[in-house]
């Protein structure tokens, strides 16, 4: 939960790898790379209701806003992500805070196809090299696993196969089976 001192803690110290601020008016192309972002990162909040000047100005109706995040975060975000939201009286102003954890599908991309990351001074598209490494660390892509369409069988080398196999104890009663009668076409 964020109190008022906290609040004015966050602003003093500006936008950073967890926090970022905007007003009330937030296109859905914008919000949902946000919410990207802090997904494929370590995760941090979207305060809503902050000038770019370091004003807490708040915003209006506190039930619309927090039914529009919802519903970018649903149908703007691939996978659809989860926030929390959270409303912090101000100087009788309502602050809308975000709470986006880190995400557990990673990586996240917006509805466009578009992968953002969290940096110390904001976000930014991910690189490719990027990308592979959310999708390893999530351990949804493994190098070892990924088809190699241009190959046939006859790029593999079946006797280091067959003795890899037999070393491993991975292969018994059939151990005496030619590999190539197994993966042969149609076999």
């Amino acid at each position: 939960m964020v109190n008022s001192e906290e609040l004015e803690q966050r602003v003093a110290n500006w936008e950073n790898l967890h926090t970022e601020f905007k007003l009330e008016a937030i296109h859905p192309d914008d919000l949902s790379a946000a919410f990207v972002g802090f997904a494929n990162a370590a995760g941090g909040e979207l305060i809503i209701g902050v000038s770019n000047d370091k004003q807490i100005v708040g915003v209006g109706d506190t039930d619309r806003l927090a039914q529009y995040v919802d519903t970018v975060a649903f149908n703007n975000c691939r996978p659809p992500i989860s926030t929390v939201l959270e409303i912090v009286n101000y100087k009788q102003r309502s602050v809308l805070v975000v709470h986006i954890p880190k995400g557990d599908q990673r990586p996240y991309s917006n509805n466009r196809g578009v992968y953002y990351i969290r940096t110390s001074s904001g976000r930014r598209q991910a690189t490719r090299e990027e990308l592979l490494r959310l999708f390893q660390a999530t351990e949804s892509m493994f190098y070892d696993e990924m088809p190699l369409l241009r190959l046939d069988l006859s790029a593999i080398d079946m006797d280091s196969v067959q003795r890899f196999l037999k070393d491993t104890s991975m292969i018994g009663a059939a151990a005496e089976l030619p590999l190539s009668a197994c993966c042969a076409p149609g076999g």
